[in-house]
């Protein structure tokens, strides 16, 4: 286990240039005046409640197609099967204008 999570590591290194502790842990997710925020049980692939220490990728137009099509997919944007990267990126920026 431990040899795997220095190639989680070695990754998130790689990728963002930036190490992850072994002690990073997540975080409770709260409102604006604090309080935490709870589950929503609409959606079994997320759990809102909990902060992830990793950072969510920025799309760019170095990105295939599907991978673009599977963000939009899994962050809830709607598109069109038929759209290009260009308009991919488009409506990603529409629907979260500050990022995510």
């Amino acid at each position: 286990m431990n040899k795997f999570i220095e190639v989680i590591n070695d990754m998130v290194e790689f990728i963002t240039g930036e190490r992850l502790n072994s002690n990073d842990e997540l975080v409770r997710a709260r409102d604006e005046n604090g309080r935490y925020i709870g589950d929503d049980p609409t959606t079994e692939d997320v759990n809102e409640a909990w902060i992830s220490p990793l950072p969510t990728p920025k799309p760019s137009m170095k990105w295939t197609r599907k991978q673009l099509n599977d963000y939009c997919n899994e962050f809830g944007v709607l598109h069109s099967s038929y759209d290009n990267k260009k308009q991919l990126l488009e409506k990603i920026n529409e629907t979260y204008p500050n990022g995510l």
